[in-house]
């Protein structure tokens, strides 16, 4: 596009705020980019509130191709990853919640 601004259809932009494991996070920006995702990245960012309760997002992809994507980087860690727990399932339900309600006020 030109040397300002990326080109969000062919590029991905990474947005970094704060976020709890350098090593976790250097390993997914650069699984993201070996998978071509195109957009922007946000990481450690935005932040939301449900219920007056902070809700904070590990990473999420804004890009045309794939509209928004969460992702939870740290729920499972070194959990066996078949197994989402309750607690793992209200977390991921909350961030849901929060982007919905955010995109519906919109309207």
């Amino acid at each position: 596009m030109n040397d300002i601004a990326p080109d969000f259809d062919t590029e991905l932009d990474v947005i970094f705020g704060e976020y709890k494991d350098h090593e976790a996070v250097a390993n997914f920006v650069h699984s993201a980019r070996e998978a071509e995702f195109h957009g922007t990245l946000y990481i450690g960012y935005p932040v939301l509130t449900v219920d007056d309760e902070k809700i904070e997002y590990d990473a999420m992809l804004v890009s045309r191709d794939r509209g928004i994507v969460v992702f939870d980087l740290y729920s499972i860690g070194s959990q066996d990853s078949s197994a989402i727990t309750d607690e793992i399932e209200t977390k991921q339900e909350k961030l849901y919640a929060a982007l919905y309600n955010r995109l519906n006020s919109f309207k």
